[in-house]
């Protein structure tokens, strides 16, 4: 395990009354006599090892990860060639001469220096990942899990990740993570492991070279001298057992044991021989290979050159205003975005934009591309950040704005939202304690690079040695030197300009290798001398850093966990913690009593449910990282009694930005289609505005397969007493002209399955309800619901799926057209004065009636004629005959009262009525 170290329980020799112990939940190992073989047999989660026997017992229950097969492969390479090397030429047409074979004593140490070996391998950029807070008045480093992991790409690797879990790993980074103490042969290894290996592959026959020099230096340290020692002890006499009174032991005299020791170690000399062996010194510890050159140099980075110029062809033109461009080619900056690379190159641009034109303030077109992008590149990330996504986003959406009206600015950050990242706790931690470092670097910074610059105002010609004396001790910390060989002004010149730009890229690790260098050697030191006073100065400033950076990402956190909609929350009292987008479960904070004081200047009552989870979430993060880092317990207090006074004014600042970002244009959704019915197929709910998601398989995807990009879609589903229906278009605009229908009958559903919620970057939204519904004709349908779609809605679409799913008789289970009666709808009458004629002829009385013309004779207004041949034939006898005013008026009545009549006759006859003198 070497070098780990088992931290656990280990009992020797387990006595038999006591073996209750074996069934203890901790980890342990014991030893256990053969007789009680037959006893531990029925242990569930115990691995049994006999070493009688040679065998190993591995329960059921108990599933050990593997070693990534890389490393394992050599390793099982190597054992072969120290164990049975004959079996690693077995296949050989023509065998090479065979490897010798070592003693027992030296297999032993080369099986270990293989096991250095591993661990070195595994471990592989560690010190890269150690992240620095504090070195004064001592050195606090934590370990940067998730960026390890990422680099090496093992975030699914269940072996590394238990053991960066384990005890053992923990007691690792805090004996070894200091940069300045005594190296041991590990270090040694992990900082020459990579060219060794180099080596290895241009010439396998170097390992077992490499792993006996390795086994050599093993066998030298546990045996320093050449020498065997041979304990001398005196031989009984004969016979001495068989005396019948056996002598008294007498009494030691401890002066005259202690001159028989001196006189042995004089006649041996090895009291000189172990005072050869030097002492291990502190030194600065190599920093090894860096964790960016561990990852696999991407080996599509032409592939990737082109998705990287579109992205950056993209953000310019969202950046100048140049939106149409910019949607053409968002589709496949989209695609380009589930690279690693690609992620990693637009937080640099957009971090780019704001330093160059120092533009915050976007349009709102600009502001929703914008959104899109970074939450594009949040979903395709995991939760753990591992790529340092979520981390270089976070100054991002606290600084892109948009205006929504007068003094009411609405910043990115309300927008990013639903992720997980930002409920992860060990998030917050390591980005935390990454900008801390990055603070204590700045800090100690400009203290080098003024020492820098007095050291090479005094360099003289004569001053060589001592130039060349300082760059080895760069040299031996680990640090690449400007010029190994300086024999002339210009290239002494040249290199220490070299060295002054070295001083910009001096990580904290170096800074504290020097802090800690100073009381131990003089000839590293690179400060003057620091008195007491001026050490009680960096502790202050450093503190000081910390807290500020506490209270910085306090603020930070309010802002990501906060929703834009709290103040309505707030309002109604309503209960938001099962809407909450955090995965973890929060507990109450150790200084939960101080958290809700008079002092803040809001009353508890006024915080809501979602503001108390905020300030728990918050409370627990401070409470880990600040005690962690050094911070005054009067700062933590002060914290403690800041958070819920920020939470509260948080939220009420939130409450004008969402009832102004309610106030936006909605977004245009395309109209639902209706799908084309069977004869006697009914619609029984329709018009549920869903997305189509791609379900596994490569049809429609593009991709390997090429094509149009067809899935997702955004359409409707129909549920009619047959099918189940989806019918809608491509989000892809280069196909949306198609239309993508898949359905399957109801009665062949087979499973339904809910999903957890999900991203959808094409529409940027965030899909709540999503339902994967499986026929057993081989058909999947896997949906997303809209945010206009309610619960409620998509529950009674599951009741009704289920109810029409499961008929009462096998008639219902299709669309028979002999089984439906079809209800006869009685045709109604139009209603009175509803139809065009009746107004225009109700218009046209009501206007002669105030113009004067008509008017009522007694005996036609109480009883209305009707129209007939034979009152028409008494009309026309009326007009040809004697005339008047009266009579006039009368036709005219008559006339407009007659429904049977055309508009067009009326209108002649009301015209001519009043053309007449």
């Amino acid at each position: 395990m070497y070098p780990l170290k088992y931290s656990y329980v280990y009992i020797p020799l387990l006595p038999q009354s006591l073996s209750e112990v074996l069934c203890t939940p901790t980890p342990f190992m014991a030893g256990v006599h053969s007789s009680m073989k037959n006893e531990i047999n029925d242990l569930l989660d115990v691995i049994i090892v006999d070493l009688d026997g040679g065998s190993i017992y591995l329960p059921e229950c108990v599933i050990l990860p593997h070693i990534p097969d890389p490393i394992l492969s050599r390793v099982y390479t190597a054992l072969t060639m120290i164990l049975d090397p004959d079996l690693m030429m077995a296949d050989y047409a023509f065998q090479p001469p065979p490897l010798k074979v070592s003693n027992l004593v030296m297999q032993d140490k080369e099986i270990r220096a293989v096991f250095i070996r591993l661990w070195a391998e595994l471990f592989t950029g560690y010190r890269s990942c150690l992240t620095l807070i504090r070195i004064h008045p001592e050195p606090y480093i934590t370990f940067h899990k998730a960026k390890f992991l990422g680099h090496h790409n093992l975030m699914e690797d269940d072996f590394l990740t238990r053991i960066l879990d384990g005890m053992g790993f923990g007691s690792f980074v805090s004996e070894r993570g200091p940069p300045f103490r005594s190296c041991d042969i590990f270090d040694e290894v992990y900082a020459s492991l990579p060219e060794v290996l180099k080596d290895e592959r241009a010439n396998p026959d170097k390992m077992i070279e490499n792993i006996r020099e390795l086994a050599t230096q093993l066998f030298i340290n546990e045996n320093p001298n050449t020498q065997p020692y041979a304990q001398k002890i005196p031989r009984p006499p004969e016979g001495a057992y068989s005396r019948i009174h056996q002598p008294s032991f007498p009494i030691i005299d401890w002066i005259h044991v202690q001159e028989i020791i001196d006189e042995g170690l004089e006649k041996t000399s090895s009291k000189t021989k172990l005072s050869q062996v030097r002492s291990q010194q502190p030194r600065i510890v190599p920093i090894g290979p860096h964790i960016m050159a561990v990852s696999e140099k991407m080996q599509l980075l032409n592939n990737n050159a082109r998705r990287l110029e579109v992205l950056r062809n993209c953000c310019t033109f969202i950046f100048d205003n140049r939106i149409a461009d910019a949607r053409k080619i968002f589709p496949a900056v989209l695609r380009a975005l589930k690279s690693k690379v690609s992620r990693l190159a637009l937080t640099q641009e957009l971090s780019e934009h704001i330093k160059q034109h120092n533009r915050a303030m976007l349009e709102h077109q600009q502001f929703d591309l914008v959104v899109r992008l970074i939450n594009s590149a949040l979903q395709n990330d995991s939760s753990m950040d591992e790529n340092g996504i979520a981390a270089n986003i976070l100054p991002l959406v606290t600084t892109f704005c948009r205006k929504l009206c007068t003094g009411v600015i609405q910043f990115m950050y309300t927008c990013i939202q639903e992720h997980a990242v930002w409920g992860n706790v060990q998030f917050w931690q390591a980005t935390f304690y990454q900008d801390v470092e990055q603070q204590i670097q700045k800090l100690y910074l400009p203290q080098y690079e003024k020492q820098m610059a007095i050291e090479m105002d005094s360099k003289t010609p004569t001053s060589e040695k001592s130039d060349s004396d300082l760059m080895s001790s760069w040299t031996s910390s680990g640090r690449s030197p400007a010029s190994s060989s300086q024999t002339s002004p210009s290239k002494r010149q040249s290199a220490g300009s070299l060295q002054h730009v070295r001083t910009q890229d001096i990580s904290a690790l170096e800074i504290a290798a020097e802090q800690m260098a100073k009381q131990y050697s003089l000839e590293l030191r690179i400060w003057p001398n620091v008195e007491d006073s001026g050490k009680e100065e960096m502790m202050s400033n450093e503190e000081s850093t910390v807290f500020s950076q506490a209270i910085h990402y306090a603020n930070r956190m309010v802002y990501l966990r906060v929703p834009l909609d709290a103040a309505k929350s707030l309002k109604n009292s309503f209960s938001v913690e099962g809407e909450s987008t955090s995965n973890s479960n929060v507990t109450n904070s150790i200084a939960e009593s101080d958290s809700l004081d008079a002092e803040s200047g809001f009353d508890e009552q006024e915080v809501s449910d979602i503001g108390n989870n905020v300030v728990k979430f918050v409370m627990k993060f401070v409470d880990k990282v600040c005690p962690d880092s050094g911070v005054t317990p009067d700062h933590i207090r002060s914290l403690h009694t800041m958070i819920p006074g920020v939470v509260a004014m948080h939220i009420e600042t939130l409450e004008a930005v969402h009832r102004e970002s309610k106030r936006l244009p909605p977004i245009q959704k395309p109209k639902i289609l209706t799908p084309a019915l069977l004869p006697s197929e009914e619609v029984k709910m329709g018009g549920l505005r869903v997305y189509l998601l791609p379900d596994g398989r490569e049809d429609g995807l593009g991709g390997n397969l090429g094509g149009p990009v067809l899935i997702p879609a955004e359409g409707a589903i129909f549920v009619t007493n047959y099918r189940i229906v989806f019918k809608g278009l491509p989000c892809d605009p280069l196909a949306c002209e198609q239309i993508i229908i898949r359905s399957f009958p109801l009665s062949t559903l087979m499973k339904e399955k809910k999903l957890s919620s999900m991203y959808l970057a094409q529409v940027d939204q965030y899909l709540q309800d999503i339902l994967q519904l499986r026929s057993n004709t081989f058909q999947l349908m896997k949906v997303g619901f809209d945010e206009e779609v309610g619960n409620e809605n998509v529950e009674a679409f599951r009741k009704l799926v289920h109810k029409l799913g499961s008929p009462l008789t096998l008639f219902e289970t299709f669309a028979f057209a002999s089984q439906h009666d079809t209800p006869t709808t009685p045709i109604k009458g139009h209603k009175k004065d509803k139809t065009l004629k009746s107004f225009t002829k109700k218009t046209l009385m009501r206007t002669a009636k105030k113009v004067g013309i008509k008017q009522k004779h007694p005996s036609t207004s109480k009883l209305k004629q009707k129209y007939s041949p034979s009152s028409t034939t008494s009309l026309r006898r009326n007009i040809g005959g004697a005339g008047g005013s009266d009579s006039e008026s009368e036709r005219g009545s008559v006339m407009f009262d007659d429904d049977a009549m055309s508009s067009k006759s009326v209108y002649r006859v009301s015209m001519g009525t009043l053309q007449e003198p």
